[in-house]
């Protein structure tokens, strides 16, 4: 199969599986201690005793010369290498990748979702009609002939990006008001490592369980950070915003690297390369994938994204080529530490391997044994999502934020709208006719045709959100089109074409890139314009807004509640020995209403606008006399306001009626406490 030198190919390789394997085994445990309500203490506990004992069974298996035996898994026999007898002819090459521009140029001038999706879905129907009726359609689907680029130069060159994305990941500070969830986990799996894990409201002190906790359960990302602060004493944010990005940015290229060596072994660091800088340029949207790439990789869902579902596609592919207990298990482990990352990939790790699965498989004599063993390494996934789905509140399902179309808004949200959305979908729907090799080609087919069937589709969009998404993320069945895979083989193809000039091949390249990359985007990922701020490695968080959140810990009780700012109450949770929250964001509010009460989220909606800049909820009169209401009551043990809102002077007319006193102002923020 590949022909680089064993030491040189073969470290990655061992790094990546041994990563997924030993994040799966802890995702295995936490999943069993959250579920039978066990504490950090205890998980840490099962998970040093488990690694003791895998350690041991490792030196026991080497004793006695049997690992060996366990890495050569008997296989079922295929043919790994044979010519592509299936290529299609030059017309049909040429008429796809016409058919891709023209769909792209619809869509330039008409700015329709639906056009692009009725013309993409029949351009890849034809297709794939056309991948099964090809001379020798039904052979393996294999790489014929071609080897990977041989040499450590390549494996020097991919250490050079890991750390290059490394760097990006610690100087690239985005902050994100999600943090408030996931690093609020391991602060408080640090600050009570005897409390049952993820059993208790403790953002804004509601009796049991909050809805949103439901949503959690499964993952053991923010656990494990826990585990390293209280393990380590180091505070949760550094491990979450410095330890993990260091870390899981270097997986990023290096998963990548796994698929694009068996997808495009001759041309795979090139590709790579491409589809790096789309997800360092490309930044257009907030929820676009690089904006969840490398500026946000300290949250599992961004690790799952960039890393996870490549290694998924990756895994199930070698799987299909080379059915083995070892790649069998390996596909396993890694839908099981995806899960970890996050919960979204209960149903997108199994989805996106099945079509990997499918892409080798689909057109094969005897291929539905080694496609029905894949199907057997997502049980676990299917398991655990049907366990938890009966606990999800319905109102979870149907929540949404924004009034827009499904089936518009997730296009917009993901990729935007205009020249990048038209290059986007040229690059993904034109693989097919600038591939080199059958697998490739079935691979485009069936990512393409899975997505737009079902997923993304304006008749089946409502279901989907209903049954299997939730509304308000819908938009991450786009998660399940690998564009940044597409992209990558596409923009580089020119390079397969070997009787061409290698100056005009590099010199297209170049200029497709550039195109793609700089020319499209009307934002790019690394810039200001994109909230992002360059500098030493640290907390990625905003400067003032934090600096208030930590006045309100250190003059506020932990017993006590405080009510903040949109732009300042989710840092409070992510620092230990925080106190309670009236409302950590309007968002949560919202989705705590099952537990809260309409009326009462609504009330706590409109004073968290008093005291924040920007546009108020409601009657500015009736917000005061409910704010002025809730002192005299003694909600409050803290209030920040922000000098810049609207009824600043009110409210700081009120707190001094009130009797509290300011504690410190933090550039626009000032924070008032009670008096003793």
């Amino acid at each position: 199969m590949e022909a680089t030198t064993p030491a040189a190919s073969s470290v990655p390789r061992r790094l990546l599986d041994r990563v997924v394997v030993a994040f799966a085994l802890w995702t295995l445990l936490a999943n069993v201690v959250v579920l039978s309500g066990g504490t950090l203490r205890q998980l840490v506990t099962a998970a040093g005793v488990g690694a003791v004992l895998v350690l041991a069974g490792r030196v026991a298996l080497r004793r006695r010369g049997a690992a060996a035996s366990t890495t050569g898994a008997r296989a079922i026999q295929l043919p790994l290498e044979v010519e592509d007898d299936s290529r299609p002819s030059a017309p049909w090459r040429f008429g796809a990748v016409a058919a891709a521009l023209a769909i792209a140029g619809m869509y330039l001038a008409s700015g329709s979702a639906i056009a692009l999706w009725a013309a993409a879905l029949g351009m890849m129907l034809v297709l794939a009609a056309r991948e099964l009726t090809l001379p020798g359609a039904r052979g393996p689907a294999h790489v014929g002939g071609s080897r990977a680029l041989p040499g450590r130069g390549w494996t020097l060159g991919l250490a050079l990006v890991c750390a290059a994305c490394v760097v990006v990941a610690l100087v690239a500070h985005r902050p994100n008001f999600d943090d408030a969830v996931y690093v609020h986990i391991a602060v408080v799996a640090a600050d009570f490592p005897d409390l049952a894990l993820l059993t208790t409201d403790t953002l804004h002190g509601l009796d049991g369980p909050s809805a949103m906790l439901d949503l959690y359960r499964a993952q053991s990302f923010e656990l494990l950070a826990g585990a390293v602060a209280w393990l380590t004493g180091l505070a949760a944010i550094d491990v979450a915003h410095f330890v993990f990005p260091a870390l899981a940015s270097a997986l990023v290229p290096l998963a990548y690297a796994r698929v694009l060596r068996v997808l495009v072994p001759r041309r795979w660091f090139w590709a790579l390369v491409v589809a790096m800088l789309f997800l360092l340029c490309v930044g257009d949207t907030s929820r676009g994938f690089a904006n969840f790439g490398f500026v946000r990789i300290q949250q599992g869902k961004a690790i799952f994204l960039s890393a996870g579902l490549p290694l998924c596609i990756a895994y199930a592919l070698e799987f299909a080529r080379t059915p083995t207990r070892a790649s069998w298990l390996s596909l396993a482990a890694c839908q099981v530490a995806s899960i970890g990352l996050t919960s979204t990939a209960i149903w997108q790790a199994p989805a996106v391997s099945v079509m990997a699965l499918l892409a080798v498989t689909f057109a094969r004599r005897g291929g539905l044994r080694p496609f029905a063993t894949g199907l057997a390494a997502s049980g676990y996934c299917v398991a655990l999502g049907l366990a938890l789905r009966g606990g999800v509140d319905p109102a979870l399902m149907s929540f949404r934020l924004e009034e827009s179309p499904l089936f518009e808004g997730a296009l917009s949200d993901v990729l935007g709208s205009g020249a990048i959305v038209a290059a986007v979908f040229a690059c993904v729907l034109a693989v097919w006719g600038l591939a080199d090799s059958a697998l490739v080609r079935r691979v485009a087919v069936v990512f393409a045709l899975g997505f737009l069937s079902l997923p993304w589709n304006p008749v089946a969009s409502e279901w989907m959100a209903a049954s299997i998404t939730g509304a308000s993320t819908y938009w991450r069945v786009f998660w399940l089109l690998p564009v940044p895979l597409f992209v990558g083989i596409a923009l580089t193809a020119a390079l397969a074409f070997e009787r061409v000039p290698i100056g005009l091949r590099v010199g297209g390249v170049a200029v497709l890139s550039f195109g793609v990359l700089f020319v499209a985007p009307t934002t790019q990922a690394l810039s200001a314009a994109n909230g992002v701020a360059l500098h030493a490695p640290g907390r990625k968080v905003d400067p003032d807004a934090f600096a208030a959140a930590r006045g309100v810990v250190e003059h506020t009780p932990a017993s006590g509640v405080a009510l903040t700012p949109g732009d300042v109450g989710p840092w409070v949770p992510t620092l230990h020995g925080h106190p309670l929250l009236f409302a950590v964001r309007p968002m949560y509010a919202k989705l705590l209403a099952s537990s809260l009460g309409e009326e009462e989220a609504e009330r706590r909606v409109r004073l968290v606008a008093l005291v924040s800049r920007g546009r108020l909820v409601g009657s500015r009169r009736d917000a005061l006399v409910e704010f002025v209401r809730a002192l005299e009551r003694g909600e409050f043990q803290s209030v920040v306001f922000d000098a810049g809102a609207r009824a600043a002077d009110e409210v700081r007319d009120a707190l001094a009626r009130a009797g509290f006193e300011r504690r410190g102002t933090y550039a626009s923020f000032e924070l008032w406490t009670a008096q003793p």
